[in-house]
């Protein structure tokens, strides 16, 4: 999975190497404080779903806690270059503004409607699944990620993927009438931050890493 390997080319590897050329040609402390990052002239670090991650500037590689990026060809899990895209195109997007603290719905953002039936297939139901039967976990995976717990439905957390895109996550448990419900929420400035397909992808990632943590 290296640029030198073209025989097996990552899907993603090329997306990971376009994202990085991007950010060569911006201000990287102007990125910084715009995403919510402390600036060092040497890196940038950030806690993504409880991974830390270091942004190397002098080698201009994002890595897992010292781990570089695998120089040979093998499966994205191992490197986890969904994550670090996600990441790279946060630093690149960033806006800066403020949160609004104005919660929408995924079909609520710009072209949120086009991928609102992949998201609520890939993530909300999945969360319905997962926490519906065991409602009190999700505050306690919720912060095992360095979030909270929230007030809202039967069992309700924030995390902060991101320090400018927080998700509240709400479930409820249904009864005889109702099935098992989950709905993800944004602040309103999330687009400033991450396109509506990156924050698709942000939610793929956050259930995989959920399911992780439930074993």
């Amino acid at each position: 999975m290296s640029s030198a390997n073209v025989e097996t080319p990552h899907k993603y590897w090329r997306v990971y190497r376009g994202a990085l050329d991007a950010l060569r040609a911006l201000d990287l402390r102007e990125r910084a404080a715009a995403a919510g990052y402390t600036w060092n002239p040497e890196c940038i670090q950030t806690t993504f779903l409880g991974m830390r991650f270091t942004f190397s500037i002098p080698r201009f590689e994002l890595e897992l806690e010292g781990r570089p990026v695998a120089a040979a060809a093998g499966g994205a899990e191992g490197d986890l270059l969904a994550e670090r895209i996600l990441i790279l195109h946060y630093l690149e997007r960033a806006s800066g503004a403020p949160l609004s603290g104005r919660l929408v719905g995924f079909d609520q953002l710009a072209g949120g409607r086009f991928y609102g039936s992949a998201f609520r297939k890939r993530t909300e139901a999945p969360l319905a699944r997962i926490f519906a039967p065991v409602p009190a976990r999700l505050a306690e995976v919720a912060a095992s990620l360095g979030g909270a717990r929230a007030d809202h439905g039967d069992a309700s957390a924030i995390i902060w993927p991101f320090p400018k895109v927080p998700m509240t996550l709400i479930v409820w448990t249904g009864d005889e009438e109702l099935p098992p419900n989950a709905k993800v929420l944004f602040d309103d400035t999330a687009e400033g931050y991450l396109s509506t397909e990156d924050i698709a992808v942000l939610g793929d990632l956050v259930i995989r890493r959920v399911k992780e943590l439930m074993g």
